[in-house]
């Protein structure tokens, strides 16, 4: 991998869906990263993830294996970040193994929008616990 975008936030909605897929790698080193949708528009584009251990990403990772989609490093940490990068490297560097890695992505993703109705659930729910300890309305 040597080539690395970044730009102003608002033109990803614009160019977002062409840079997931030609990106070799989505890293996010995120030290909070509840749903992670980021990550699920990288695995829609069979682009595999490179991210931190946390929220919901550490559950859609999977490191090893057959259905290996990508690698997680400890949050917070500079080392397992750019041991992480280096091995990602070398997979992309290997091209059996970074086609396998970029087909279990693609295999992975899930439609988003089983999330956002357990999202709309949650906040109903949440609103419906502010009416009872508020007293109404």
């Amino acid at each position: 991998p040597a080539n690395f975008w970044a730009s102003d936030p608002s033109s990803y909605f614009e160019l977002g869906a062409f840079v997931s897929a030609a990106a070799d790698f989505g890293v996010m080193p995120s030290l909070c990263e509840p749903s992670g949708l980021v990550g699920e528009e990288f695995l829609a584009a069979g682009t595999p993830l490179v991210c931190a251990a946390t929220g919901g990403m550490r559950d859609r990772v999977r490191p090893s294996g057959a259905a290996r989609n990508g690698l997680l490093f400890e949050a917070g940490q500079h080392m397992p970040l750019l041991l992480s990068l280096r091995e990602a490297a070398a997979l992309h560097a290997d091209a059996d193994a970074y086609a396998a890695l970029r087909a279990a992505a693609a295999a992975s993703a899930t439609d988003v929008s089983h999330t956002a109705r357990s999202w709309h659930a949650e906040l109903l729910r949440l609103r419906a616990c502010l009416r009872v300890a508020g007293g109404g309305g």
